[in-house]
């Protein structure tokens, strides 16, 4: 009977894979047909406006972007106060990264009456990529009064107020993501780095604990938490987070040099001096290594080999290195 059921199943799942097949394949004949009778009217008549329009947007579903533009280009040229237009080309440069150009087509999306959500939206995200935080914001605005739980949108305006440092408007907007997510492990650990620059330590490590707790291998948050431990002096805490870190991405040579740092406090200098050979094995000519190993070098009574590295980050150009190089001679 068991085999009978899984039989069944099996077949269940293969008729709606079958049907998905054919629905696709039947929808990219038909879009291929729109795209032939739209050819067909624009060889009779370049200037159709509605057979551009409907091309360009045909096209960037296709991914031909440029195509799209192209199309795009001629049907704004017949009708350049049409909104949509501009919104549709914005779409289809976005698509390329073009995010100047995109700014500039989206406000004229605005300034031509078609200012919907979704125009607010890609503007936000377009201004965001741009550095242009408080802007950004304000789409946001527009954009989250009719949908207010897009959590995507609302945890993205919690990071422009943090480059803001409006942390206390992007506490806000990270506990809305929680309450719609209890899972978001990136919001949790945005809101502790906003509840740390407001020095509020026990809310910011309960935060990149939560954060951690639902996702063990978050990078951003671990790298976090363990410059902050350094920060409070929780030395031991801060080797664990940061050795667990390097496993993850162990060619980020600020990892050991947080690392480097704490073992220095914890009075562990060979692991210290460790670190910084792992540094400067991944960027060989990083001046102010030298000089710091050096230092520990120093400190072991390793004159050989802290008057070697001063001499070499004198020559890179710290200054501070000069006179230390000087008295090895």
């Amino acid at each position: 009977m068991k085999n009978v059921s899984l039989i069944l199943l099996i077949l269940a799942c293969f008729s709606k894979a079958s049907y998905a097949q054919e629905s696709s394949k039947e929808n990219s004949l038909k879009i291929k047909k729109q795209l032939e009778n739209y050819d067909d009217s624009l060889k009779k008549n370049p200037n159709n406006y509605f057979a551009l329009r409907e091309r360009g947007y045909i096209k960037i579903f296709n991914k031909d972007f440029y195509g799209a533009i192209n199309d795009l280009n001629k049907a704004i040229n017949l009708r350049p106060k049409f909104g949509y237009l501009y919104y549709l080309r914005a779409v289809a440069k976005d698509s390329l990264k073009n995010y100047k150009e995109v700014l500039i087509d989206l406000d004229s999306s605005v300034n031509n009456k078609f200012a919907t959500p979704d125009v607010f939206r890609l503007r936000a995200y377009v201004n965001s990529a741009l550095g242009n935080w408080a802007a950004s914001i304000v789409d946001f605005n527009s954009y989250l009064v009719k949908n207010p739980t897009d959590k995507n949108a609302v945890g993205t305006r919690g990071i422009m107020h943090g480059h803001m440092k409006n942390y206390s408007e992007a506490i806000k907007d990270f506990t809305t993501v929680i309450e719609l997510d209890s899972n978001n492990s990136i919001s949790y650990g945005n809101r502790g780095n906003a509840y740390l620059q407001l020095k509020n330590k026990p809310l910011a490590f309960a935060d990149f604990s939560k954060s951690l707790k639902i996702d063990s291998n978050n990078l951003y948050v671990l790298t976090n938490r363990a410059f902050a431990y350094n920060s409070d002096r929780n030395y031991k805490a801060a080797v664990i987070d940061f050795t667990k870190a390097i496993q993850i991405t162990p060619n980020d040579i600020r990892l050991y040099n947080g690392r480097a740092y704490a073992f220095i406090s914890l009075h562990k200098l060979e692991l210290a001096i460790l670190d910084y050979d792992s540094v400067l094995a991944i960027r060989p000519l990083d001046a102010w290594t030298y000089y710091y190993r050096g230092s520990i070098k120093k400190r072991l009574s390793d004159k050989i080999g802290a008057c070697t590295d001063f001499k070499k980050a004198s020559s890179l150009g710290i200054e501070k290195a000069k006179e230390l190089a000087k008295k090895c001679e």
